[in-house]
């Protein structure tokens, strides 16, 4: 029997993760029946990607198959050809990142796509309840990419033998209550057909990463910046407040000095007023220290800092 296949995760991830065919196919090749040597009908679906060995055909349910090239026809295997040359003829533009272009993965595999955006994000696993949690997210809840992207992640930081979904459970199963978290800077892609897709820098090929070195540099510029503005504005606020605290103390010490002035040359004195809750209101009895010209201005001066309360005693301090 044909050695054919379902691309696993680990398959799908070195493709770039595109989620369509090649938009560059002509219409009336991109449904196809693709056929072993002997004749035999093997799949039915679209031209996915390919490299020097294997071709990967994406069916109508959104199945990827991959075949390879060796065990398919001989009228495949020339469509197949034909299909990569016309991508590899396709003219890079590698001084316009923001413009459509080939790229290629480190395993051979090439898309279309142009680069929106560079990033980096924090990526946590952990294992809870028996699943594998990727940012608090249970890996079967993710999205096709993103389970792909995952794996590759744990694969190129930690364990080059995670390859798969059953091999990412084993390796989270060790963590037991602990987490693992890895620091993941790339790009977003963006296809012909306006999908946006993340794509790690480890899965691009050494000549890509080569050509997108120098604009990852400038953002990491652009971002150290903001970071430093960040930082500065973040001071200036600091400043600015400890400013005003310090006027308003200030403001306070010389009206405590114009009091205690005033008490001193008997322009006003220095009252203790006495002050209770109201009935039914559980709450200590209180005592206010106020300047005043006389008891009477002392008792409202307290009671407006003490709204309900009423005046049980006044007493002068300052004779």
């Amino acid at each position: 029997m044909m050695n054919i296949r379902l691309i696993a995760i680990a398959m799908i991830a070195i493709l770039l993760c595109v989620t369509v065919a090649d938009a560059q196919a002509p219409a009336s090749q991109t449904i196809r029946e693709w056929n072993d040597v002997s004749g035999r009908f093997v799949a039915r679906g679209e031209y996915f990607a390919a490299n020097d060995t294997t071709v990967v055909v994406r069916r109508r349910n959104g199945t990827l198959v991959g075949i390879e090239l060796e065990e398919l026809s001989t009228a495949d295997q020339q469509f197949v050809k034909e299909r990569r040359a016309a991508i590899e003829s396709a003219e890079p533009q590698p001084d316009a990142l923001d413009q459509y272009q080939t790229w290629k993965s480190r395993s051979g595999f090439e898309v279309k796509g142009k680069i929106i955006a560079f990033g980096q994000r924090d990526v946590e696993f952990r294992r809870m309840q028996g699943l594998v949690m990727v940012n608090g997210t249970a890996f079967s809840r993710l999205p096709p990419f993103s389970q792909i992207t995952a794996i590759q992640i744990v694969a190129e930081f930690d364990d080059p033998a995670v390859k798969t979904e059953a091999d990412l459970s084993r390796w989270a199963a060790k963590l037991g209550t602990e987490s693992r978290k890895y620091t993941v800077e790339g790009v977003l892609l963006k296809l012909e057909d306006g999908t946006e897709l993340p794509v790690p820098f480890f899965m691009f090929s050494e000549e890509d990463l080569y050509a997108l070195r120098p604009g990852y540099e400038q953002w990491k510029d652009a971002k150290s910046s903001e970071a430093s503005r960040t930082r500065e504005d973040f001071l200036l606020q600091l400043q600015a407040e400890e400013y005003n605290r310090g006027r308003m103390e200030s403001r306070q010490i010389e009206m405590m000095k114009l009091n205690l002035m005033a008490a001193a040359t008997g322009v006003t004195t220095i009252w203790e007023v006495f002050l209770v809750p109201p009935p039914g209101v559980f709450a200590r009895p209180l005592s206010v220290v106020v300047p005043a010209r006389d008891s009477l201005q002392a008792q409202q001066i307290a009671l407006s800092q003490y709204p309900g309360f009423r005046i049980n005693a006044t007493r002068s301090l300052s004779r």
